[in-house]
């Protein structure tokens, strides 16, 4: 489809308001940068002064009190001796999930396995402090904690189960979709960040495959999972680079220092998603897509756009303010006259076509592979000292993301590692994958990746529909490719 037409030219004045913003930005950042040198434990507020009280090296708050949360130190014992394992629900890269009963209760519960082997104490470090996160952590919207307990051979991590799948699987699924529906989500998922951000906690993963639905009835019982990522914070005092391409936010690209705004912006982007089907930013290589996150112009196409309220649209387009300063947090937003509309209103306007165009392109299967792909790499790298069994699960991975957003550097690293092995070691299975791994290039975030949790398919959906991208401001910048999107202190990475 094209969507070029003449009211989406860029003039040179809106050429000029990108450039000065952004100059405006950068000098501000490079103003905080200075100042922090001079003391490097105070963090400053948004127009470069000190915020007093405000040591992150104490990690406690402008009122004095700490940060901290408590540790949880898994107790040895084996999952067997309290659950009966079911079936595997769930395998990604590092870990595998179980159904499994409580024997003294009969409840249904996960468990997540993560196999100590290969696990360095950063990452054994990043576990711990997940699961202490978690711990922590008490809303009806999140995954709940059970308990955590520490095998010979793994870490366990036992929560509820949340039986109905993923969000994005279960509504594309739906025959009928309205506004309502869209507004339902989108609000819950704002009440999670409010809480989130109220504890101080930053979750910088927030995307369609860490949204689950805790019923098989329900559509819009979701719960948020996964805190690999999450973190503590005062004001902007992150900035580790990490999260999904697609749903990160541009502070991050920067290289900013950020704090909970972040999880606004991807917000933003699944609710941009759940109102039309498709993403608002894309690009045919990672670099075009950077520097369209970074520009942050957001464009509601009319043809998909038609069915959708003024304010809806408003509302996403203040989720996704490019500038962190100005976007709004998540209380701000939950006072949004959108969200006042009566229902009976938003049930009369049906958007069940932008559930079409999300069966027919799901976002996750793209975007999913991108992360996993940066993960096997860094696994391949390691093969050397490494068995053939794990050598053939390390090939394995990388046949599963064959297709996901693999950079050429990161190809390069991929002939690199794999040329240091020894000969006998590298299996058919290994070749295969870095074929597929150099034949989909940077190109690949516009290709659906055939990859899923539990199954990979060897057809591919039909791409999203192409977004216009307006010409760059002279003064953009690209995130440089050695610094792609993860985190050094996460147990995945």
């Amino acid at each position: 489809c094209s969507f070029w037409d003449s009211s989406m030219e860029v003039t040179p004045e809106q050429e000029a308001a990108w450039a000065e913003a952004e100059a405006l930005e950068e000098q501000r950042e490079l103003n905080r940068r200075e100042q922090e040198k001079q003391s490097p434990h105070m963090l400053y507020d948004r127009a470069g002064q000190p915020l007093e009280g405000t040591w992150r090296s104490l990690g406690v708050s402008p009122n004095g009190q700490r940060m901290s949360i408590p540790r949880v130190d898994p107790p040895r014992a084996e999952p067997t001796d309290k659950y009966e394992l079911k079936e595997l629900i769930g395998e990604g890269a590092y870990g595998k999930v179980h159904r499994a009963v409580a024997l003294a209760t009969g409840e249904t519960v996960a468990i997540k396995a993560v196999s100590k082997k290969g696990l360095d104490s950063r990452e054994t470090s990043a576990l711990m402090k997940e699961i202490s996160m978690l711990a922590f952590l008490s809303h009806p919207s999140i995954i709940k904690y059970i308990e955590a307990m520490e095998g010979n051979e793994a870490y366990y991590l036992v929560t509820e189960e949340a039986e109905g799948g993923e969000l994005f699987d279960r509504i594309s699924e739906q025959v009928k979709y309205t506004e309502l529906d869209a507004r339902i989500l989108i609000r819950r998922l704002l009440l999670i960040l409010q809480y989130l951000h109220s504890q101080d906690v930053v979750h910088r993963d927030i995307k369609p495959e860490n949204l689950l639905l805790r019923s098989n009835d329900d559509d819009t019982s979701i719960v948020l999972i996964d805190f690999g990522f999450a973190a503590r914070a005062i004001g902007r005092s992150l900035s580790n680079v990490c999260g999904t391409p697609a749903y990160v936010a541009p502070e991050i690209v920067k290289g900013m220092h950020y704090g909970c705004k972040v999880d606004i912006w991807s917000a933003g982007v699944i609710g941009y998603i759940l109102l039309c089907g498709y993403q608002p930013f894309q690009g045919e290589t990672t670099q075009a897509l950077y520097r369209n996150i970074r520009r942050g112009t957001v464009i509601f196409h009319d043809e998909y756009w038609k069915n959708v309220s003024e304010e809806a649209m408003d509302f996403i387009r203040l989720m996704l303010t490019s500038n962190q300063f100005t976007r709004p947090s998540a209380e701000d937003l939950l006072v949004h006259p959108w969200l006042d509309i009566p229902e009976q209103v938003l049930a009369e306007r049906d958007i069940s076509d932008s559930m079409l165009r999300l069966k027919e392109w799901c976002p996750r299967r793209v975007f999913k592979g991108g992360a996993l792909a940066i993960q096997a790499v860094q696994r391949f790298q390691k093969m050397g000292a490494n068995s053939e069994v794990e050598q053939e699960g390390a090939a394995m991975r990388l046949q599963a993301v064959y297709r996901g957003s693999a950079t050429r550097r990161e190809s390069e690293e991929l002939r690199r590692s794999s040329a240091t092995a020894p000969a006998a070691k590298q299996n058919q299975e290994a070749s295969q994958a870095r074929d597929h791994l150099e034949a989909a290039g940077p190109s690949s975030f516009t290709t659906a990746a055939a990859f899923s949790s539990s199954s990979s398919s060897s057809s591919s959906p039909r791409p999203p529909p192409k977004l216009p991208t307006p010409p760059p401001p002279s003064t953009t910048t690209l995130l440089p490719e050695d610094r792609r999107l993860y985190c050094a202190g996460c147990v995945v990475c």
